[in-house]
C-alpha cells in the first residue's frame, strides 16, 4: 500500500538581514547543519554547532534583524505547530528545508541599516541630547498605557523599590563588572530585563565608542559582558555578542539614525515607539538602556 506524504510548503521570504544573508552563501561551500533550537509561534530559532543562531521570523509581527529571515507565513501558521525540537534543517543551494516546509532566498531583499553617520570620532555636544526629554516622555506613555512590567526600575532616581541600574564611564573595570553582573540575565522574559537594558546602553554609545572619553568604557563594558554570557541564556547571549560587534534589530538602528539626522521631535517619538514593541517588556527596557546611555554621555561634556 502506498502511503501519501503531505506536500512541502515554499514560505515566501519577504527579507533576509545581512548577516543571515551572508551565511546562507557560505553555506554553499562550506558545511552547516542546522537543528531547531527554539520555536515560538511567530519565530523559530535553528542553531548551528558553533552556537551560531539563525532566526526566522513573521514579517507581519517583527521587523528585521541582522542573522534573520523574516517570512510571509500562511495566516494559521504556528512554529510550535510545525517543527520539534532539535530537528535537522537541511541547507542546499542557498534553501532552507525542513519537514514539510522550505524557504529560499532567492531575489529576496537584503536588509542592512545605514552607516554613513556613524563617524568614528563624532563629537559629544550631539543633537542626541535635545530629544533625550521626548525620549524618556514616550518611555513614561507606553509604560503606563500598556503596564509594563519589568523587574528594574526603568526611570532615573524613581523610588519604585525596583533594581535601579548601575552603569557609569567612570568607574574602574572592577566595578564595571559588578554592575554588569547585576544586570546581566536579572529579570523575566525570554531575553531579560537586564540584558535588554544593557543592549539600549550599548546602543547609545555605539557612535561615540571610538572618542577618547568614552573608548576605554566601552572597551571595558564589552570584555565585561563577554565574559558573563554564562549567567543568561543562548537567545539573550546571541542578541549581546551581536551588539557589542554593532549590530542592532532594524527599529534600533533607525532610532540611532533619527538622532545621527536630527530627524524632527514626531519621527524622533515614532521611532522610540518602534523600539519598544518588541515584547512585553524588552522594548521598554532597551529604550530605558539607551536613555542611561545618553545620561553617560552627556556626564563626559
Amino acid at each position: 500500500m502506498l502511503t501519501q506524504t503531505s506536500p512541502t510548503i515554499e514560505l515566501k521570504t519577504v527579507s533576509i538581514g545581512y548577516l543571515a544573508a551572508e551565511f546562507i552563501k557560505s553555506a554553499n561551500t562550506q558545511s552547516y547543519p542546522l537543528q531547531v533550537h527554539s520555536r515560538f509561534q511567530h519565530a523559530m530559532n535553528l542553531k548551528r554547532s558553533d552556537g551560531y543562531l539563525l532566526t526566522l521570523l513573521s514579517a507581519n509581527h517583527y521587523a528585521n534583524l541582522a542573522d534573520a529571515i523574516r517570512l510571509n507565513l500562511p495566516a494559521s501558521w504556528d512554529w510550535r505547530e510545525k517543527a520539534i525540537d532539535t530537528e535537522k534543517v537541511g541547507m542546499k543551494n542557498e534553501a532552507l528545508h525542513g519537514a514539510g516546509w522550505s524557504i529560499s532566498g532567492n531575489g529576496a531583499l537584503c536588509w542592512q541599516p545605514d552607516r554613513t553617520t556613524a563617524h568614528a570620532h563624532e563629537s559629544l555636544e550631539s543633537g542626541a541630547q535635545h530629544y533625550y526629554a521626548i525620549l524618556l516622555h514616550a518611555l513614561a506613555l507606553f509604560c503606563a498605557a500598556h503596564r509594563i512590567r519589568s523587574e528594574l526600575s526603568l526611570f532615573p532616581n524613581a523610588h519604585s523599590g525596583k533594581k535601579q541600574p548601575e552603569l557609569s564611564l567612570s568607574v574602574n573595570a572592577t566595578m564595571l563588572n559588578q554592575q554588569i553582573a547585576q544586570l546581566i540575565g536579572f529579570g523575566r522574559g525570554l531575553t531579560p530585563d537586564g540584558d535588554d537594558y544593557l543592549l539600549g546602553y550599548i546602543a547609545a554609545l555605539w557612535r561615540w565608542r571610538q572618542t577618547p572619553k568614552v573608548a576605554e568604557h566601552f572597551t571595558l563594558l564589552c570584555r565585561g559582558i563577554a565574559d558573563q554570557l554564562f549567567r543568561t541564556n543562548d537567545i539573550s547571549a546571541h542578541y549581546l555578542k551581536r551588539a557589542v560587534q554593532g549590530h542592532f534589530s532594524e527599529p534600533i538602528c533607525e532610532l540611532n539614525q533619527a538622532l545621527a539626522t536630527k530627524k524632527n521631535d514626531v519621527e524622533v517619538n515614532s521611532a522610540a515607539l518602534a523600539v519598544m514593541q518588541f515584547g512585553a517588556s524588552s522594548g521598554a527596557d532597551c529604550l530605558a538602556g539607551f536613555l542611561h546611555g545618553l545620561r553617560a554621555l552627556k556626564a563626559t561634556q
